[in-house]
């Protein structure tokens, strides 16, 4: 109760009368117990006390008694050490001995890591991401605030963000290979598969969808009970540089809230300032260093005025995107003057960004005339791909021009009568929509890839989910069709409900209870993608979502990362029906002929900048499409 009494009069900043009932505390606790973790509690909570008056030794001797009854009783991996850890870690950093702090941030961090790997596994996917930033408490806010004290620092950062970033993904990509492994898991997966179906119909009331949820969380516990434990793994930087080829350069993006040194009372201390984003490269070379980019409103307010002008086809849209560049890419232009290969992972709303358009910045050249741009979603990608190298003989699958109007038990020429064919649109529509037009240019479309990759071709009447959903590990999966994104949707508590592909018969979605038509990226998490080379969701705003810090974008391209695929090529905005069919098909040509999966990107992308339908050279349609994951060619 002391103890209690204390941190209350803490929290309302009464250190002076906070104090001496913790000192009563403590003495109660010294003579009735031996040290126990009621003792750590107190100690840690007087160390707080000195360290704000600038006592640092009182400070230093509580936490460190308090350390050492925690990792006793504990481990070093338990969240109350960790927290020790980044207290002592903040303790140096006031006084500037960086290397203390790194080594007890260090310990932090990895405490985290190995915490994130044990646990989360275990818990239910909606309660993951809460689990997560419970651990996070400001260290590496902190690491990163002081980069340019220590060099140990740079390295501590790096090493940080390459082993949490994504972690989550990873976690639930690994999970869902197992699930599909037999066992006792697979009666559990399959029910909870259909239990995902029937969560993800549009035709759901809230009660149901309550319940439906539930269901969901009580056979996600069920199944990571039976499922093997995963390996935990910890990845050094050094693995990462040799995993990098010659003359690579890995860019890590991080958003993160600094903090600023402060004289008081001739101490140091701390306060908070706006959040900023900062670039971590990685160089073959081995050499490591940070670029400040600056402040993150500033930056997102260019992003949004870039995507503005371009989904709006103003003329001034690569000035935009150049605004952008000066922000992002400019600032390394020094640092990448000798690189070949570059690869970068974004973070926050950098996700949202066309880097190619960035890369075109300087008058009908490029800003790296001889650098090629990869997209991960972690550098960790790097050194599995290097690992991944089985072939998939499997054959492709491409669905086109679904039949959005497809209701069962009526003749065509009963469609017809009651559903008249519409002008073609764009290849989007909010899901509320009642009524979706037809996409007659993805016929074209989805025929020509047929044709290239000698692909299985679903359409019209087949191209339904429950068609997709019977396929395993397709060598390819291009869908040609709408596709959705629902941002601020409240009634949907998971994301991947926001967004999702629209197939035949999405314009009666009652009519069919197994198959509403809507694809969404949830279900898309279940699909068996493992081994899958792309996937290209051909429609508007595939490779939009709920964007969080510390993951990918919540959406279809995490569903596909999660389902199994190698690489996902997916749309940042609109994209027009008739322009996308001949990009694909130029994109199809070019993989065919042996390029790889991003050199083809790049090459389409210059034809099309250049292309002799003036209309084609607008970034709204060159630079729509986002290619993540694996680049290189696909064995055909």
């Amino acid at each position: 109760t002391l103890n209690n009494l204390g941190k209350l009069f803490i929290t309302q900043g009464e250190y002076n009368k906070a104090e001496p009932l913790l000192d009563r505390s403590l003495s109660i606790l010294q003579n009735y117990f031996s040290d126990n973790l009621k003792t750590a509690g107190v100690l840690n909570n007087l160390a707080f006390i000195y360290k704000t008056r600038f006592q640092y030794d009182f400070a230093e001797k509580n936490y460190l008694r308090s350390l050492s009854i925690l990792e006793k009783s504990l481990g070093k991996n338990h969240p109350n050490t960790l927290i020790i850890y980044n207290n002592l870690g903040q303790l140096y950093l006031d006084q500037g001995d960086y290397i203390k702090a790194e080594r007890f941030y260090r310990l932090n961090q990895k405490a985290i890591i190995s915490l994130i790997q044990n646990q989360a596994p275990f818990l239910p996917l909606d309660e993951r991401e809460f689990f997560v930033k419970s651990l996070n408490i400001n260290s590496y806010n902190n690491i990163i605030s002081f980069l340019s004290e220590d060099k140990s620092l740079i390295e501590l950062a790096i090493f940080s963000r390459l082993n949490k970033h994504g972690l989550l993904e990873e976690i639930e990509k690994k999970q869902s290979i197992l699930s599909k492994l037999p066992g006792p898991q697979l009666e559990i997966a399959d029910n909870l598969k259909e239990v995902i179906q029937k969560l993800s119909s549009i035709t759901l009331d809230s009660q149901e969808r309550k319940i439906l949820s539930h269901r969901k969380e009580f056979l996600e516990k069920s199944l990571y009970k039976v499922l093997p434990k995963l390996k935990p793994r910890i990845v050094s930087v050094d693995e990462i540089i040799k995993a990098l080829p010659e003359k690579g350069v890995l860019i890590e993006f991080q958003k993160y809230k600094p903090y600023i040194k402060t004289n008081s009372h001739n101490q140091i201390s701390l306060r908070r300032k706006r959040e900023h984003y900062v670039a971590f490269l990685i160089k073959a070379s081995g050499e490591l260093s940070f670029i400040d980019l600056g402040p993150a409103q500033s930056i997102e307010e260019k992003i949004k005025k870039a995507l503005i002008a371009t989904e709006e086809g103003l003329d001034d849209a690569m000035k935009s995107w150049a605004d952008v560049s000066k922000y992002v890419i400019q600032p390394l232009k020094n640092d990448l003057d000798e690189a070949k290969i570059v690869f970068f992972s974004p973070d926050g709303e950098l996700n949202r960004v066309s880097f190619p358009a960035l890369n075109y910045v300087k008058g009908n050249g490029k800003l790296f005339d001889n650098v090629n741009l990869h997209q991960l979603t972690t550098g960790r990608e790097l050194i599995d791909m290097n690992k991944s190298l089985k072939k998939n003989n499997n054959q492709s699958i491409v669905v086109s021009n679904p039949n959005f109007n497809l209701v069962r038990y009526l003749s065509n020429k009963k469609l017809e009568k009651l559903f008249p064919i519409k002008l073609p649109q764009k290849r989007s529509r909010k899901i509320k929509s009642t009524f979706w037009n037809s996409l007659p240019s993805t016929e074209k479309e989805g025929e020509t890839i047929r044709q290239l990759t000698q692909a299985k071709l679903f359409t019209k009447n087949n191209a339904t989910v429950i068609a997709i959903q019977a396929e395993n590990s397709p060598k390819i999966l291009h869908i040609a069709s709408h596709s959705y994104f629902i941002p601020n949707n409240s009634e949907d508590e998971n994301p991947l409900l926001k967004s999702g592909v629209v197939l035949a018969g999405a314009n009666h979605p009652d009519n069919n209870p197994f198959d509403d038509g809507y694809l969404t990226a949830l279900e898309v998490t279940k699909l068996n993608l493992e081994g899958t080379e792309l996937t290209v969701i051909s429609g508007c705003e595939s490779g939009k979502g709920d964007i969080k810090i510390g993951e990918s974008i919540y959406g279809l391209k995490r569903a596909i990362t999660v389902a199994g695929a190698k690489s996902s090529l997916l749309s940042l905005w609109k994209v027009d029906d008739d322009s996308t069919a001949v990009f694909m098909k130029s994109y199809y040509e070019r993989l065919v002929a042996g390029e790889g999966r991003a050199e083809a990107l790049i090459n389409t992308q210059k034809e099309f900048r250049n292309h002799k339908n003036k209309n084609y050279r607008h970034p709204y349609i060159w630079a729509a499409f986002q290619l993540s994951g694996d680049w290189r060619p696909i064995d055909f």
